[in-house]
């Protein structure tokens, strides 16, 4: 079946070296200039904390120059905003046992005739993202086994 126009597409991608995952979602409604969220979970073989995994980024072209400290799904987390060649993209950055979690969101696009719409969705998205624990569950009356 071929999506509509109003349908969410689910992006596909290659994962780059260090991810473990990434889940991208693109709005359909707009075929000039789609909305697009994009979720990454990154490996921290180090299991460096939350300062020490930022200082990783290349942030040489952040739109304001610095990171904020703010709270995703709970916790601590970096966020900043990127100039990539014609939009500004939102990231956010936390740390978790898994990982890291890498959110990254259109935040303006002068293309993007939806662009108020689309930062409306992702804030919704950000504001009730949620980590859920991965991994060996046995023995853990509490947990819940998910695939």
């Amino acid at each position: 079946m071929e999506p509509k126009a109003s349908d969410v597409a689910l992006g596909t991608a290659v994962l780059e070296e260090g991810e473990i995952h990434r889940v991208v979602f693109i709005e359909g409604s707009e075929a000039f200039w789609p909305g697009r969220y994009e979720i990454r979970v990154l490996a921290n073989p180090d299991t460096l904390d939350l300062d020490a995994y930022y200082s990783q980024f290349d942030l040489s072209d952040l739109w304001n120059g610095t990171a904020s400290d703010s709270i995703v799904a709970g916790q601590e987390a970096k966020t900043w905003v990127r100039w990539t060649h014609e939009s500004l993209v939102r990231e956010y950055l936390l740390v978790v046992s898994q990982g890291a979690v890498h959110v990254l969101h259109d935040a303006h696009n002068s293309n993007d005739p939806a662009f108020r719409e689309h930062e409306d969705v992702y804030h919704r998205i950000t504001s009730t993202l949620r980590i859920l624990p991965t991994g060996n569950t046995e023995g853990d009356p509490k947990a819940v086994p998910h695939n």
